[in-house]
Protein backbone atom coordinates (compact mmCIF):
# COMPACT_ATOMS: atom_id res chain seq x y z
CA UNK A 1 0.00 0.00 0.00
CA UNK A 2 1.81 3.54 -0.96
CA UNK A 3 2.44 5.63 1.91
CA UNK A 4 0.52 8.47 1.22
CA UNK A 5 -2.72 6.27 1.15
CA UNK A 6 -1.69 5.80 4.68
CA UNK A 7 -1.06 8.91 5.90
CA UNK A 8 -4.67 9.83 4.26
CA UNK A 9 -6.39 6.88 6.47
CA UNK A 10 -4.32 8.34 9.49
CA UNK A 11 -5.89 11.73 8.46
CA UNK A 12 -9.01 10.81 7.60
CA UNK A 13 -9.44 8.97 11.64
CA UNK A 14 -7.96 12.04 13.51
CA UNK A 15 -10.78 13.77 12.21
CA UNK A 16 -13.37 11.27 13.34
CA UNK A 17 -11.24 11.25 16.74
CA UNK A 18 -10.89 15.30 17.07
CA UNK A 19 -14.96 15.26 16.40
CA UNK A 20 -14.93 12.69 19.02
CA UNK A 21 -13.41 14.76 21.69
CA UNK A 22 -14.97 18.17 20.79
CA UNK A 23 -17.81 16.37 21.25
CA UNK A 24 -16.96 15.21 24.82
CA UNK A 25 -15.52 18.77 25.91
CA UNK A 26 -18.72 20.41 24.73
CA UNK A 27 -20.31 22.31 27.27
CA UNK A 28 -23.53 20.78 29.28
CA UNK A 29 -25.37 23.78 27.37
CA UNK A 30 -24.07 23.21 24.01
CA UNK A 31 -26.90 21.76 22.17
CA UNK A 32 -26.44 23.31 19.02
CA UNK A 33 -22.63 22.54 18.53
CA UNK A 34 -22.92 19.05 19.49
CA UNK A 35 -26.01 18.62 16.71
CA UNK A 36 -23.21 20.63 14.14
CA UNK A 37 -20.70 17.85 15.12
CA UNK A 38 -23.63 14.70 14.93
CA UNK A 39 -24.25 16.30 11.60
CA UNK A 40 -20.35 16.49 10.65
CA UNK A 41 -20.02 12.42 12.16
CA UNK A 42 -23.46 11.08 10.37
CA UNK A 43 -21.64 13.10 7.00
CA UNK A 44 -18.68 10.43 7.46
CA UNK A 45 -21.00 7.50 7.99
CA UNK A 46 -20.81 4.70 5.33
CA UNK A 47 -23.92 2.52 3.80
CA UNK A 48 -22.82 -0.11 5.75
CA UNK A 49 -22.92 1.55 9.22
CA UNK A 50 -19.83 2.26 9.75
CA UNK A 51 -17.17 5.10 9.65
CA UNK A 52 -15.07 3.12 8.34
CA UNK A 53 -11.83 5.09 6.49
CA UNK A 54 -10.90 1.95 4.14
CA UNK A 55 -12.83 0.80 0.86
CA UNK A 56 -12.02 -2.73 1.41
CA UNK A 57 -13.64 -4.46 4.20
CA UNK A 58 -11.78 -7.60 3.22
CA UNK A 59 -8.39 -6.18 4.07
CA UNK A 60 -6.38 -8.12 6.62
CA UNK A 61 -8.07 -8.36 10.50
CA UNK A 62 -5.59 -5.59 12.00
CA UNK A 63 -5.95 -3.29 9.03
CA UNK A 64 -9.63 -3.64 9.71
CA UNK A 65 -9.87 -2.88 13.15
CA UNK A 66 -7.32 0.39 12.70
CA UNK A 67 -9.33 1.75 9.94
CA UNK A 68 -12.66 0.07 10.00
CA UNK A 69 -13.34 -0.26 13.51
CA UNK A 70 -11.57 2.35 15.69
CA UNK A 71 -13.04 5.06 13.93
CA UNK A 72 -16.57 3.23 14.24
CA UNK A 73 -16.00 3.48 17.95
CA UNK A 74 -15.12 6.83 18.30
CA UNK A 75 -17.66 8.34 16.05
CA UNK A 76 -20.76 6.42 18.14
CA UNK A 77 -18.95 6.63 21.25
CA UNK A 78 -19.43 10.69 20.15
CA UNK A 79 -22.72 9.89 19.39
CA UNK A 80 -23.92 8.12 22.66
CA UNK A 81 -22.38 11.20 24.79
CA UNK A 82 -24.87 13.88 22.74
CA UNK A 83 -27.68 11.17 23.78
CA UNK A 84 -26.49 11.55 27.23
CA UNK A 85 -26.67 15.59 27.06
CA UNK A 86 -29.48 16.24 25.02
CA UNK A 87 -32.05 12.99 24.90
CA UNK A 88 -33.27 11.14 22.08
CA UNK A 89 -32.43 12.19 18.25
CA UNK A 90 -34.57 12.08 15.25
CA UNK A 91 -35.92 8.68 14.08
CA UNK A 92 -33.16 9.26 10.93
CA UNK A 93 -30.41 10.07 13.16
CA UNK A 94 -31.61 6.92 15.74
CA UNK A 95 -31.61 4.65 12.61
CA UNK A 96 -28.08 6.00 11.38
CA UNK A 97 -26.98 5.33 15.22
CA UNK A 98 -28.41 1.75 15.47
CA UNK A 99 -26.47 0.87 11.86
CA UNK A 100 -23.41 2.31 13.37
CA UNK A 101 -23.86 0.47 16.83
CA UNK A 102 -24.48 -2.92 14.95
CA UNK A 103 -21.77 -1.63 12.54
CA UNK A 104 -19.40 -1.42 15.92
CA UNK A 105 -20.50 -4.87 17.26
CA UNK A 106 -19.12 -7.10 14.65
CA UNK A 107 -15.80 -8.12 16.82
CA UNK A 108 -17.32 -7.42 20.15
CA UNK A 109 -14.54 -4.76 20.59
CA UNK A 110 -12.13 -7.07 20.22
CA UNK A 111 -8.78 -5.63 18.45
CA UNK A 112 -6.40 -8.00 16.28
CA UNK A 113 -3.64 -10.74 16.95
CA UNK A 114 -2.20 -10.79 20.08
CA UNK A 115 -3.25 -7.17 20.97
CA UNK A 116 -6.81 -8.21 20.72
CA UNK A 117 -7.82 -8.34 24.55
CA UNK A 118 -5.97 -4.94 24.75
CA UNK A 119 -7.19 -3.28 21.53
CA UNK A 120 -11.08 -4.39 23.41
CA UNK A 121 -10.07 -2.80 26.64
CA UNK A 122 -8.84 0.57 24.89
CA UNK A 123 -12.12 0.28 22.65
CA UNK A 124 -14.23 -0.12 25.44
CA UNK A 125 -13.07 2.84 27.45
CA UNK A 126 -13.68 5.01 24.31
CA UNK A 127 -17.25 4.10 25.05
CA UNK A 128 -17.14 4.37 28.45
CA UNK A 129 -15.81 7.94 28.41
CA UNK A 130 -18.65 8.97 26.58
CA UNK A 131 -20.85 7.85 29.13
CA UNK A 132 -21.81 4.34 28.05
CA UNK A 133 -23.04 3.34 31.51
CA UNK A 134 -25.54 6.28 31.93
CA UNK A 135 -26.60 5.92 28.37
CA UNK A 136 -27.32 1.84 28.53
CA UNK A 137 -29.23 2.62 31.76
CA UNK A 138 -31.16 5.61 29.97
CA UNK A 139 -31.17 4.63 26.26
CA UNK A 140 -29.58 0.57 26.36
CA UNK A 141 -33.74 -0.54 25.96
CA UNK A 142 -34.14 0.70 22.67
CA UNK A 143 -30.56 -0.35 21.80
CA UNK A 144 -30.47 -3.64 23.25
CA UNK A 145 -28.20 -5.40 20.70
CA UNK A 146 -25.33 -3.28 21.62
CA UNK A 147 -26.42 -2.76 24.96
CA UNK A 148 -26.22 -6.67 25.10
CA UNK A 149 -23.06 -6.65 23.65
CA UNK A 150 -21.44 -4.75 26.42
CA UNK A 151 -22.84 -7.14 28.91
CA UNK A 152 -21.41 -10.22 27.15
CA UNK A 153 -18.37 -8.42 27.11
CA UNK A 154 -18.05 -7.28 30.63
CA UNK A 155 -19.26 -10.94 31.72
CA UNK A 156 -16.45 -12.71 29.75
CA UNK A 157 -14.14 -10.50 31.79
CA UNK A 158 -16.21 -11.52 34.84
CA UNK A 159 -15.72 -15.65 33.69
CA UNK A 160 -11.91 -15.21 32.51
CA UNK A 161 -11.72 -13.69 36.26
CA UNK A 162 -13.36 -16.34 38.51
CA UNK A 163 -12.11 -19.07 36.01
CA UNK A 164 -8.89 -17.59 36.42
CA UNK A 165 -8.53 -17.47 32.24
CA UNK A 166 -6.80 -14.08 32.04
CA UNK A 167 -3.98 -14.83 30.78
CA UNK A 168 -3.10 -13.87 26.54
CA UNK A 169 -1.91 -16.00 24.14
CA UNK A 170 1.54 -14.26 25.07
CA UNK A 171 1.18 -14.75 28.76
CA UNK A 172 0.11 -11.25 29.43
CA UNK A 173 -2.41 -11.16 32.80
CA UNK A 174 -5.53 -9.10 32.51
CA UNK A 175 -6.85 -9.75 35.70
CA UNK A 176 -6.79 -6.92 37.48
CA UNK A 177 -7.68 -5.00 34.28
CA UNK A 178 -10.74 -7.43 34.20
CA UNK A 179 -11.91 -7.25 37.89
CA UNK A 180 -11.68 -2.96 37.52
CA UNK A 181 -14.21 -3.28 34.08
CA UNK A 182 -16.36 -5.62 36.12
CA UNK A 183 -16.28 -3.80 39.23
CA UNK A 184 -16.96 -0.25 37.13
CA UNK A 185 -19.74 -2.06 35.49
CA UNK A 186 -21.47 -3.46 38.52
CA UNK A 187 -21.46 -0.11 40.40
CA UNK A 188 -22.56 2.07 37.28
CA UNK A 189 -25.48 0.13 36.37
CA UNK A 190 -26.79 -0.53 39.72
CA UNK A 191 -26.01 3.05 40.73
CA UNK A 192 -29.45 5.36 40.63
CA UNK A 193 -30.24 7.27 37.71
Amino acid sequence: MKKNKISTYVTAIDRVKNLYDEMLSSSSSDSKYRTKLAAELFGLQREDGSFRVIDDIQAPADFRVGFLFIPTYYATAALLFRMNRDGLPGEKETENLKKGLQAAMQRRLAGSGYTATREQLDALSIYKNAGLYSWMRSYGNQFPDFSGMIREVIEGFRDAVNTGKTFSDWNEDFKEAFRKEVSEYDEEMNSEV
